[in-house]
C-alpha cells in the first residue's frame, strides 16, 4: 500500500479489472498482511511472494501459474496472457470494444384530448 511503484501500478490492474473482473478472479492483495513463516503451503499466497512489490501472478482455473512477473508489468503481457486463457483473438486481429452509446428517451403520459 506504500509503494509509490504500486499506487502508480494500480491504474493497470484497474484496466485489468475492467476487461476481465467479470470473467476472472482479481484478488489484489497487501503483502503487509501475509503472514512470516518459514514454510508456506501452495494454497497461500505467501508462497509464490518474491519479496518485491508490485508484483503480478495468474493462475488458470488448475492452480498452474502462467505468469508471475515482479515489477509493472504493462497491461498488454497480463492481457495477451487473459487471451489465451479464454481463448480470444490477438489484439493485432480483434476489434477494440466500445459501450454504445445511450440515446435518452423521456417519455410523458399525457390525457388524451377531447375533440
Amino acid at each position: 500500500d506504500d509503494s509509490s511503484d504500486c499506487k502508480v501500478y494500480s491504474a493497470t490492474l484497474t484496466q485489468v479489472d475492467a476487461f476481465y473482473g467479470r470473467a476472472a478472479d482479481l484478488i489484489f492483495l497487501s503483502v503487509d498482511t501475509l503472514p512470516v513463516k518459514d514454510h508456506y503451503e501452495p494454497t497461500e499466497p505467501g508462497y509464490y511472494y518474491r519479496g518485491l512489490v508490485p508484483q503480478t501472478v495468474l493462475f488458470d482455473k488448475t492452480g498452474e501459474v502462467l505468469l508471475d512477473e515482479v515489477g509493472m508489468t504493462p497491461y498488454e503481457k497480463i492481457d495477451d496472457t487473459f487471451r489465451e486463457v479464454f481463448d480470444l483473438l490477438p489484439r493485432s486481429k480483434s476489434v477494440e470494444l466500445k459501450r454504445r452509446q445511450v440515446n435518452e428517451v423521456n417519455t410523458e403520459l399525457v390525457p388524451a384530448s377531447e375533440s
